[in-house]
């Protein structure tokens, strides 16, 4: 993830989020990040595959009210081949408050 001060605040956007997957991505056919948020909502985020998709890497650029929420945020890597589906395992990152 990368935002301009180190953390992330919630209703920060323009948030990117970069997640490894560990396999090459070039024949997948769905991407998606699964987020589960601190108040236990769940969001679906469509990403997409950075370049080269054999880096294994999906990213997404968080927009208006995806970090509406302050807590631990949990998100899963969801992609589909025409083989099969594959969970990417489970990555944690925090949301503060203004003045944390």
């Amino acid at each position: 993830m990368s935002t301009g001060t180190g953390k992330i605040y919630v209703s920060d956007w323009g948030v990117v989020f970069s997640v490894l997957v560990g396999t090459d991505l070039t024949s997948s056919v769905l991407h998606k990040l699964k987020v589960i948020k601190p108040d236990g909502r769940s969001a679906t985020w469509n990403c997409t595959v950075a370049t080269p998709a054999t880096a294994g890497y999906l990213t997404y650029t968080s927009v208006l009210g995806d970090l509406d929420v302050t807590g631990t945020y949990k998100l899963n890597a969801y992609v589909t081949f025409a083989t099969g589906v594959f969970t990417g395992e489970t990555a944690v990152f925090r949301v503060y408050k203004l003045g944390e």
